[in-house]
């Protein structure tokens, strides 16, 4: 997949990720990886803070092409954690959403395939344990929409604020 936005770039640790020519920066760090980083600053640290409970709510900001996401299904089913996950997710980006029925992930996302498939088809899945939807729009729009209180988990993963200054707003914080 390449256009005039993203170009495919392979990281460290085997996964890809995109480069965004509209931020000038990468989705991911290529030197950690997509899987490496989505576990190191978002997953572990909040699933080690929530460990007893049984049910989670995850704001995912910025999709993007669904690494946080898609690594937290991957912990979870690689683990066997008993948890209900519940992710909502703005996006921008509904041609990148879309993209990602063709998007080279890592083996490590084979057993999820089917889900990556439906999210990027229909922006939502839904099973006894999973349920994500991905909303195509503005971030800050959405998180005023949301309940109060309603997430145990934000994924802060918008693009730096050098680049992407409207998510890094003291206002936006509160909002979130």
């Amino acid at each position: 997949m390449q256009d005039n936005i993203n170009s495919i770039v392979q990281t460290k640790d085997g996964s890809h990720t995109l480069f965004s020519k509209k931020y000038n920066q990468h989705y991911h760090n290529p030197d950690d990886g997509a899987i490496n980083e989505a576990l190191t600053k978002h997953i572990l640290p909040t699933f080690k803070y929530h460990e007893n409970k049984e049910e989670l709510n995850i704001l995912d900001i910025c999709f993007g092409i669904g690494y946080n996401t898609f690594t937290t299904l991957f912990l979870v089913k690689k683990e066997k954690l008993n948890k209900k996950i519940n992710i909502f997710s703005p996006e921008l980006d509904a041609n990148l959403v879309r993209s990602l029925e063709n998007f080279n992930f890592p083996k490590e996302f084979d057993e999820i395939k089917h889900i990556i498939k439906e999210v990027a088809k229909n922006k939502k899945y839904e099973d006894e344990d999973i349920k994500i939807e991905v909303n195509i729009g503005d971030a800050r729009e959405y998180i005023k929409t949301l309940e109060k209180e309603s997430f145990d988990i934000v994924y802060q993963d918008a693009f730096s604020s050098e680049v992407n200054t409207e998510l890094w707003t003291k206002e936006y914080f509160d909002d979130i």
